[in-house]
Parts: C-alpha cells; structure tokens; sequence
C-alpha cells in the first residue's frame, strides 16, 4: 500500500467519523477495493 493510497484511506476515515454511515461506507468500500473481499454491508440486511 503506497502512502498516498494510506493517506486517502485515513482522510475518508476521520471524515467518515462524523456520521455512523460515514464509517459503514468507508469499512465496506475498504474490504471491497482494498481486501478483495464481500462487502460485509450485505450481510446486515
């Protein structure tokens, strides 16, 4: 993971703490795009 990609990935974060869907958004966009794995939303519907 290059600094640049970590950097973006954190900055999203802290914004994303603002609000509780911030933080969904951004865990099932990180395990999707960044860990290849299912999105981890589809499991709480």
């Amino acid at each position: 993971m290059s600094n640049r990609t970590f950097y973006h990935i954190f900055h999203f974060h802290f914004r994303g703490l603002t609000t509780p869907n911030g933080v969904l958004l951004f865990y099932c966009y990180s395990y999707e795009k960044l860990f290849n794995l299912p999105n981890p939303s589809t499991n709480l519907t």
